[in-house]
């Protein structure tokens, strides 16, 4: 990057972005909570299947931005705080509701409950952990979100020791070593035993999809902290022609993908990385960086709307938050509201109950409980620093 834009303390771009993927996000996981995906609207599923890029964004934008200023562990200790202590606060708030709804409100048994719970909390909703002689994973809604920081602290610990042996050295190493990480992601794509595991595993998780998936994550990272060597999301780096003309070949790209990707191909999560074979781990990362891009070039016009920036900028900023609060408060929206269904556990949900109204109650109350929790932690915030001045 050029000197002025080290000098900024964030990239009003990249934050923007983030914004609106954890909209996306936040958006998908209501409607299935609410029974939009039971419509089987062709338009809808398309837009679902493809949104499963914005996932790749955050790993590419946190790749570009890492600049690790101290040894490996100091910057894997910064990772822990960063993301996992978020998870455990959270993580313990969301137990705590789950107990009064399901040990005081429902009374299930406590055996039943800690099945649950350790399964849960190690990020995994799918993995057959047994307490006892109970079917574990029926409460997995607000701990849907874990697999994601986890398989991300996990690239972490795998980025940063390259990055720091591969360092500023010559571009070609750099390429290198994203292109060996990427094939490490393929080769366990390739070698991938699921398919035995049915005793181990209530779903498609195995050990070997969760290593697609981290190895898969790390090859993202190096691939952001690479495409930082060129400028390529600093608009102001390039010329307008330049932007434009990258902004076309992303939209080009973002269109043949959307056309091309099957509704039962592209998703992260679970190693599910496409229709295309060995392919698909590339071709994904592709796509997530035509979306970046792409996204990247419309921020610079939304930046100049303030309420916009703002906004946007907010939410981008307070990301994981977001991503760690918003299942559990839908979920206990809908379930008080009586239209809940359990559908990542076998229960359909009856598409003639779907309606746009609890749809919008369900977004609205999520998004007061969320702001609710933005405005209390600033507040406390604030009261620390009176007191310590």
């Amino acid at each position: 990057m050029n000197t002025n834009t080290l000098k900024r303390k964030r990239i009003d771009e990249l934050d923007i972005i983030k914004g609106i993927a954890i909209l996306m996000v936040c958006f998908h996981h209501i409607n299935e909570l609410t029974g939009v995906t039971a419509l089987n609207n062709p338009v809808i599923m398309k837009i679902f299947t493809f949104q499963e890029s914005y996932m790749v964004l955050f790993f590419l934008c946190s790749g570009y931005v890492f600049s690790g200023k101290g040894s490996v562990w100091q910057d894997i200790f910064k990772k822990i705080k960063q993301l996992l202590l978020p998870l455990l606060k959270i993580g313990i708030a969301d137990t705590a509701i789950y107990f009064l709804r399901y040990i005081i409100i429902e009374k299930q048994s406590l055996l039943w409950f800690a099945d649950n719970t350790a399964t849960n909390f190690l990020g995994f909703s799918n993995w057959n952990i047994r307490l006892g002689e109970v079917i574990p994973n029926q409460m997995s809604y607000a701990f849907v979100p874990y697999w994601f920081i986890f398989e991300l602290f996990s690239a972490f610990c795998i980025f940063i020791p390259i990055k720091k042996l591969v360092g500023k050295r010559h571009i070609s190493l750099q390429v290198l070593a994203t292109a060996l990480l990427f094939g490490i992601a393929m080769v366990f794509n390739r070698f991938d035993i699921q398919h035995t595991l049915a005793d181990t595993f209530n779903s498609n998780v195995s050990f070997f999809l969760v290593l697609i998936n981290v190895f898969g994550f790390a090859a993202l990272l190096m691939l952001g902290n690479l495409v930082k060597s060129f400028d390529l999301f600093d608009m102001e780096a390039h010329k307008t022609a330049f932007n434009v003309i990258a902004a076309l070949i992303s939209l080009a790209g973002c269109v043949v993908l959307f056309a091309t990707y099957k509704n039962t191909g592209y998703a992260l999560q679970y190693g599910k990385w496409g229709p295309f074979g060995y392919l698909s781990i590339p071709v994904t990362a592709l796509g997530g960086l035509f979306v970046t891009y792409l996204l990247i070039f419309i921020s610079q016009y939304l930046k100049k709307i303030k309420v916009l920036k703002t906004a946007l900028s907010y939410l981008g900023s307070n990301s994981l938050y977001i991503l760690l609060l918003h299942f559990a408060i839908a979920e206990c929206i809908c379930w008080i509201g009586g239209f809940w269904h359990n559908i990542y556990h076998g229960e359909p949900f009856p598409a003639e109950e779907f309606s746009l109204l609890k749809f919008g109650i369900t977004v609205v109350g999520t998004a007061v409980v969320i702001g609710a929790y933005f405005a209390v932690k600033s507040f406390i915030i604030k009261r620390k620093k009176v007191k310590s001045v």
